[in-house]
């Protein structure tokens, strides 16, 4: 007589739809697969006896099958109400078969795991002891900061010259460099990224994507980019006495004469040492007649020579006895001459002051607040031109650096922060009617106005 026996899945306890003749099965509500063991799942229907059988036989076997028939039907309806619980499955085996039952669940396939993010590029420092070069990249109307800067991949470190933009701190694009191009500058000119290194090498880029466009070699180091007459040029003095002209579009040179002074350009040079017949103050913006104060004695083949204070020959004043304030530097305004300097007599506290146009001494003002005796001495540094104010900084041990804002109308203080960013401001300018300063690896972008940071680009500190 057939037996009815119930299969369930060993994952999910579901009844499993075990088919004639099967060896395995798969579970349709978990998909596990299960093999079975004591042969293959017979017919479910019973085996008719041979003619000639017993009549007693035969009926029980009916009677059998019926009870069979409600039986299942009976288990069926009730696993199946309920929920929680999947119904056995019913299989009909021939008498004297080994009953089939699982006997093995077959191991689902390995699930890859997912596959790790490539490390993200990190800017970690900008080079904010160079001269800072701003110029709109983007072409949305604000100037943008291009500078030497170091990025870090996973365990990658590397060097590149940079455009970041000053309003999100984006990075626009990169020219990476290699670990040989640590003295190269980069100048501004034509639309073009000019990059010159020590090895005399010399590469345009275009400046609104940094796409390389050409190379070329001097022969000799080139000592800095100059600004030339001839459109879509510049000019490059080298150490061997050439003049070169350098085509910015193509990079062709051309030999020319010498140039009796370098055209400046928007650049992140700056002579590591000063030549001393040269009085510019470069702290002030670009077209300012700025001045540094005092005598020169130089020694040339023919001997001593002394240049005369070009402050007293370009202002006409006696920079030396102006009352309570000596002048190191004179920067030509609107309203006269800015005089940065130090108190006279006594402590060299640091001092600004104004000659107006009549040559006279307008005001002066002590630039630390407070107790002007705490701070250290010499005269302000840095220094920055506003339109209608100059911000100069100052320096107190065991504190921040400060910055000090005065009105160039009558030197009224309008403001005195700590400066953002570190242990010390490296360099700073004004553009877009902000200020930036560059300190410890971050440039800051402060409101003239009042002082307050606006925003940091890279990572202070």
């Amino acid at each position: 007589m057939p037996q009815v026996v119930g299969l369930r899945c060993p994952h999910c306890a579901a009844a499993l739809p075990a088919e004639v003749g099967a060896t395995s099965v798969k579970c349709s509500y978990c998909g596990t697969t299960s093999l079975l063991r004591g042969g293959t799942i017979a017919s479910g229907a019973p085996t008719r006896p041979a003619s000639g059988g017993s009549p007693a036989l035969l009926g029980c076997g009916v009677v059998a099958g019926v009870l069979v028939l409600f039986g299942g039907v009976a288990a069926f309806l009730l696993f199946r109400g309920s929920p929680s619980q999947p119904p056995y499955s019913d299989v009909s085996v021939a008498p004297g078969d080994p009953l089939p039952r699982v006997i093995e669940r077959v191991a689902e396939p390995a699930v890859e795991p997912a596959a790790d993010k490539p490390p993200a590029r990190t800017l970690e420092r900008i080079d904010t002891s160079r001269r800072p070069l701003l110029v709109d990249v983007n072409a949305d109307g604000h100037p943008d900061i291009v500078a030497r800067t170091d990025f870090s991949e996973g365990d990658r470190r590397w060097s590149a010259y940079a455009a970041l933009d000053s309003q999100t701190g984006a990075v626009l694009w990169t020219v990476d460099l290699t670990d040989g191009d640590r003295d190269t500058h980069a100048a501004v000119a034509h639309g073009r990224l000019l990059l010159l290194t020590a090895a005399g090498q010399v590469t345009g880029h275009d400046l609104k994507t940094g796409a390389s466009q050409w190379s070329t070699t001097l022969g000799e180091r080139g000592q800095q980019m100059c600004a030339s007459k001839s459109a879509d040029a510049i000019e490059i003095p080298t150490l061997d006495k050439r003049v070169l002209q350098l085509d910015v579009k193509t990079g062709r040179q051309t030999p020319v004469a010498a140039i009796p002074e370098c055209a400046p350009l928007p650049t992140d040079f700056e002579p590591n040492q000063h030549d001393p017949s040269d009085r510019t103050d470069s702290r002030a913006p670009a077209g300012t007649v700025a001045i540094r104060c005092g005598g020169v004695s130089m020694y040339t083949s023919s001997g001593f020579s002394k240049l005369p204070d070009q402050c007293r020959q370009r202002s006409k004043v006696d920079v030396d006895n102006l009352a309570g304030i000596v002048a190191h530097s004179l920067w030509q305004t609107d309203a006269g001459w800015l005089v940065l300097g130090v108190r006279k007599p006594g402590t060299y506290v640091p001092t600004i002051g104004l000659i107006d146009k009549q040559r006279r001494l307008a005001w002066k003002a002590d630039v630390p607040d407070g107790n002007p005796l705490l701070a250290d001495e010499g005269g302000p540094d840095p220094a920055v031109l506003l339109a209608d104010r100059v911000v100069v900084g100052f320096n107190v041990k065991d504190q921040p650096p400060h910055l000090a804002a005065f009105a160039l109308a009558d030197g009224a203080r309008q403001w005195t922060i700590d400066a953002p960013g570190g242990n010390r401001v490296q360099r700073a300018t004004a553009a877009d009617n902000h200020l930036f300063l560059y300190s410890d690896g971050a440039v800051h972008i402060l409101d003239p106005a009042d002082g307050k940071l606006v925003r940091t680009i890279g990572k202070a500190g």
